[in-house]
């Protein structure tokens, strides 16, 4: 139920999502310009993972985006075109011998609706010491292409995270 949740409307990028009442939604001006929606962070020192994100960039990306959210270009071209069930390697990833390689690898799981439009699904389930999984959305529109992600260890957090995906809509 997300009658009790608070929305976030853009109008730079013509969506709105809603998100449970005891996040917080903050923008952030970063390449790519993200929405960050966690726990309201107190103390100093890093915040941890978001516990739901969107980011927006440009479609076809710009080549002077070298990376976006970790993913290049290319990246971003053999995502959308893997099939369900493969296994897509990321940045670092590429390189057989890197440290990280296991942390950027992708499966493609089935595509969802999010209002009319198809969304690609993918997964890593090997984050660094987190020890959850990596959940991306990735949504084509017009121009842009929108990245949905979550860090989640359990039912409730993924649950919580399609409820958000079902919230999302364009404005214009």
């Amino acid at each position: 139920d997300t009658s009790t949740w608070k929305t976030y409307t853009s109008s730079k990028y013509n969506f709105s999502i809603k998100y449970p009442s005891q996040l917080e939604a903050n923008d952030t001006t970063a390449a790519p310009p993200s929405l960050l929606i966690e726990p309201p962070q107190t103390g100093l020192g890093a915040p941890g993972f978001p516990t739901f994100y969107v980011s927006v960039m440009q479609d076809p990306p710009d080549p002077n985006d070298i990376v976006y959210e970790r993913f290049s270009k290319e990246d971003l071209e053999d995502l959308f075109a893997a099939k369900v069930g493969a296994t897509i390697p990321i940045g670092a990833s590429k390189t057989p011998k890197s440290p990280d390689s296991e942390y950027w690898k992708f499966k493609r799981l089935p595509d969802i609706q999010i209002g009319d439009k198809t969304a690609y699904v993918f997964e890593n389930n090997k984050v660094w010491s987190y020890g959850g999984t990596n959940r991306r959305v990735l949504l084509k529109s017009q121009d842009q292409i929108f990245m949905f992600g979550t860090y989640y260890s359990g039912k409730n957090t993924l649950n919580n995270f399609n409820l958000l995906l079902s919230t999302f809509k364009f404005t214009k």
